[in-house]
């Protein structure tokens, strides 16, 4: 196989409710997106066979890559169609097709939901019979994390209209005059005002589902832990700093160790640390790893093997990448950086100056980033660039959010909007100087 487009992608198709912005503001009615997207899933089914190929027509169609294929009138057919569960929820469950894409010339494979409320690609990907030069067990991982992510952007829309539809038909019908059971979404779409909701750009954006527009493509996020430069992530580095505190009066794990560890974490390299295989799977059973309880129970301690594992990690990344340690920060020359993911078999390239448009490219070709930012007063950062998302705004202008993983745990991971004089906000810190990026890792 080669040429492989794994993502998460929605076409524009007869699938999607429209709203048009309403002439009369005052026969009309204002809704939340949440509260849109309540009323919008309330009826679904399953795709057709001719829409799940329609949909696939359009995606080649709109690709530039693959729009000269379209002139060869390729065959398209359904090889195949299961079920996938919700690991969360078994009584959630996706229906997929695999589609054929045939011509005289090539071969390609499209899989497909067949939901009508997520009608999306996963992946697109070419088949060469000669050769392969797509590592197979990669490329099941991606799908299947994808798989995975889809079920959880069902799982939230079935959420969301359970708590409210029902509310959301009441105010509507109040608001309109309308008896509840007769609300009908393509009688009222005209009457329909989208709250704005928009975050302020330079922030992060913690949960997608406040994005506000409509979904269009999704790239990721790949990485699957969210970890920390604190305990236990430091557990095995030197207690040194009394003043260190809050992180057991030990050196902080530098912030480029902690996005080269989560880099690693996705492709799980073979690897072994003072004589201990590391097992990823066991690190990355829940994304975080916590050194002690909660009080109020929100998360409880993991095992020490599994605190130690990840600090040996840790403390092993910045010893062959040759990080100097102070009790205040770090500092690392990156080629070191570059070296040590070569001896792994990832590479990634060398320093480019921060350009928004060849940012977005290499998501979208699936190849995360490693970022580097300074705040005003020369404060130095690194994180993982590893997803992105595609909106269609209600005045129908695609708007891009990349995903950063601040390398500070799950509460500094989310979604920036992508702007020609975008900074990074992460809340802890504002990283608005001397930018610039690591980009292209891959395996």
């Amino acid at each position: 196989m080669k040429n492989l487009f794994l993502l998460v992608f929605l076409i524009i198709t007869s699938c999607n409710n429209v709203v048009d912005i309403p002439q009369n503001e005052e026969n009309s009615v204002e809704l939340t997106y949440e509260e849109f997207l309540s009323i919008a899933n309330e009826s679904h089914r399953e795709l057709t066979e001719k829409e799940v190929i329609d949909i696939v027509e359009n995606f080649m169609k709109s690709s530039g890559e693959l729009k000269s294929r379209t002139a060869l009138n390729p065959n398209m057919r359904v090889e195949k169609k299961s079920y996938v569960e919700y690991s969360k929820n078994k009584k959630l469950q996706l229906p997929l097709y695999n589609i054929v894409v045939n011509s005289a010339n090539f071969q390609d494979i499209a899989i497909v939901s067949g939901d009508s409320r997520i009608p999306f690609i996963l992946a697109y990907y070419s088949v060469d019979k000669k050769k392969s030069d797509i590592d197979q067990p990669d490329y099941d991982m991606m799908l299947n994390i994808s798989k995975e992510m889809l079920l959880n952007e069902l799982n939230s829309i079935v959420g969301i209209c359970d708590s409210l539809c029902d509310k959301t038909k009441l105010k509507i019908s109040r608001k309109l005059n309308i008896e509840k059971n007769k609300i009908r979404l393509a009688d009222i779409s005209s009457r329909i005002l989208i709250k704005d909701t928009m975050n302020t750009r330079a922030n992060m954006i913690i949960d997608s589902s406040t994005i506000p527009g409509t979904v269009i493509g999704r790239f990721g996020p790949w990485c699957e832990v969210k970890w920390d430069v604190g305990m236990p992530y430091n557990r095995t580095m030197p207690q040194e700093c009394p003043n260190n505190w809050l992180w057991d009066n030990r050196y902080a794990i530098s912030s480029v160790v902690v996005a080269v560890a989560q880099a690693m974490a996705y492709f799980q390299p073979n690897m072994s640390v003072y004589n201990e295989n590391i097992d990823w799977s066991y690190l990355k059973e829940n994304e975080e790893i916590h050194e002690d309880s909660d009080y109020f129970g929100q998360y409880v301690q993991d095992p020490i093997r599994r605190r130690n594992m990840v600090a040996n990690l840790m403390k092993y990344i910045g010893e062959q990448c040759g990080v100097i340690y102070n009790c205040n920060g770090a500092s690392v020359n990156f080629s070191n950086v570059i070296n040590f993911l070569k001896n792994y078999g990832i590479s990634i390239d060398g320093k480019q100056n921060f350009d928004v448009a060849k940012m977005t490219q290499y998501i979208e070709n699936l190849n995360p980033i490693i970022m580097y930012g300074q705040t005003s007063t020369n404060g130095g950062h690194w994180w993982l660039i590893d997803g992105m998302i595609a909106v269609m705004s209600d005045n129908q202008v695609i708007n891009k959010y990349v995903h950063a993983n601040m390398g500070m745990g799950k509460s500094y991971t989310g979604f920036y909007y992508v702007s020609s004089g975008m900074t990074f906000d992460a809340s802890f810190a504002h990283f608005t100087k001397n930018i610039c990026m690591y980009p292209n890792i891959r395996r």
